[in-house]
């Protein structure tokens, strides 16, 4: 249903909610047309409680081109991180941590955002600093519950390569879905 050209003004586009670029766009006001073209406009300018978290953080789905490169990288870096801890001694395993694999990961997550999202440097910084330590914090916590010390995982027993593991993957999740 298209309305009358007589009502299609800018001051019947704001009263009524309907943004002059339907008009624009489709050349009559179709209800249907422009509310489908809306709806993806709003969806996008409006986010969600889910999508908008403190200090203007919001959560976006990756895009395809970067996301398996991405990918990739992070888990290359965990699973370097798991093979090396494998490898070793079990007494070289409880005093090991992947720190190399950490640094890389973090390294790698400030390039992404500056890279692909177009963050400050400060900004990025601070987004990867705060995933590493929500990972590692995981981490922590399930290791505390699960003692990987103790009661190892197959040949897996080091806590500090289980808590590194964590936070490479809380950065893969964060450079992937954080703008």
């Amino acid at each position: 249903m298209c309305l009358p050209a007589s009502q299609t003004d800018r001051k019947y586009f704001e009263a009524r909610k309907y943004p002059l670029h339907c008009f624009q766009q489709h050349g009559t006001v179709n209800y249907l047309a422009c509310y489908m073209c809306c709806a993806q406009r709003s969806s996008a300018a409006q986010p969600s409680l889910l999508q908008k978290l403190p200090g203007g953080v919001a959560v976006a789905a990756p895009k395809q081109s970067v996301a398996a490169g991405q990918a990739a990288v992070f888990a290359g870096l965990g699973g370097w991180a798991l093979v090396q801890a494998v490898l070793e001694t079990p007494d070289a395993q409880a005093a090991d941590t992947a720190g190399l694999q950490v640094a890389a990961a973090v390294a790698f997550a400030v390039y992404g955002f500056r890279e692909y999202k177009k963050l400050s440097l400060g900004r990025s910084i601070g987004l990867s600093v705060g995933a590493l330590t929500a990972g590692i914090l995981l981490g922590a916590a399930l290791n505390a519950w699960l003692r990987v010390d103790i009661v190892p995982l197959g040949s897996f027993s080091s806590p500090g390569v289980f808590v590194s593991t964590f936070g490479i993957t809380a950065l893969a999740l964060a450079s992937a879905f954080l703008a």
